[in-house]
């Protein structure tokens, strides 16, 4: 759980990100892809009439979805498209019509996918987007009673070893004798699949990925988080200028390579089927 995330102060931080978040989401891009792969795989857009996205952000999710959806009868579908940040939604729907898409049978919607009741949905897809929640398993939960029956729901995020250099930066410096804990904590892909299991869903896959990111120093990795919106999760730059500079000397010393420094990400791929 990630008890005391602030949704408004992530609502602000993506909407001030939503113009540079494409130009940095690199992982979050190759995620968007392999679900893709794995809604196609599983047959998911073949018989679903009702799409619900949580966290659509810039449209680049929802625009593979709808290239894919062109497969076959697009004006069957009816997709419902959220996210928490008004700015992520102008933005999304400004890709869509860039990529021709026409807009009747989608719906846009502002609001916070962790808080969600609807019903007669076929499918619900999110990408990159259930690490800011501060209760997935009541969400998925939620989500359960969304969905009709033999409905499914596929979704990529981020799991408890992502970001492991951060925090072991900060643990293993000075920095660990401040009152507080850098960043939130990831779920475990344990606790996802069990979570999944108690939240009705049957036929639950749970699949893991790491992905190494590099970058020319850890400013610049920073930078990056920032860009995103995501500097929720590792904020760094008030830790106090000793602090800081003993951050970046330990991190640089013990998480680079020939390529530069490096950041992992542990993702999850999960999909259950309501019973």
């Amino acid at each position: 759980m990630n008890q005391g995330i602030n949704k408004e102060l992530v609502k602000k931080r993506f909407s001030h990100a939503a113009k540079s978040y494409d130009d940095y989401a690199v992982v979050q891009k190759s995620m968007a892809k392999k679900l893709i792969c794995l809604l196609k795989e599983e047959k998911a857009l073949h018989t679903a009439r009702r799409i619900l996205e949580i966290g659509c952000g810039t449209g680049y999710f929802t625009a593979c979805l709808l290239k894919h959806l062109a497969d076959k009868k697009l004006k069957d579908n009816k997709i419902l498209i959220t996210d928490i940040s008004e700015e992520m939604l102008y933005m999304c729907k400004e890709r869509m019509k860039a990529h021709g898409f026409a807009l009747d049978n989608m719906d846009f919607m502002q609001l916070d996918g962790e808080n969600i009741a609807l019903t007669d949905i076929d499918l619900i897809v999110a990408n990159a987007v259930f690490q800011w929640f501060n209760d997935l398993k009541s969400a998925l939960f939620n989500y359960n009673k969304c969905l009709n029956k033999g409905g499914s729901i596929f979704f990529a995020t981020f799991a408890s070893k992502t970001f492991n250099e951060i925090h072991s930066a900060f643990n293993n410096t000075v920095c660990s004798k401040k009152r507080f804990k850098i960043g939130q904590r990831f779920v475990s892909a344990e606790d996802i699949g069990l979570f999944m299991r108690e939240s009705g869903f049957a036929d639950v896959k749970v699949l893991n990925e790491f992905k190494r990111q590099h970058f020319k120093n850890p400013r610049e990795l920073f930078k990056a988080i920032k860009k995103i919106g995501a500097s929720n999760a590792c904020e760094v730059s008030y830790l106090g200028k000793q602090c800081y500079k003993e951050f970046i000397e330990y991190y640089s010393k013990n998480f680079s390579d020939e390529q530069g420094v490096y950041c992992t990400y542990e993702i999850i791929y999960c999909y259950g089927r309501k019973m």
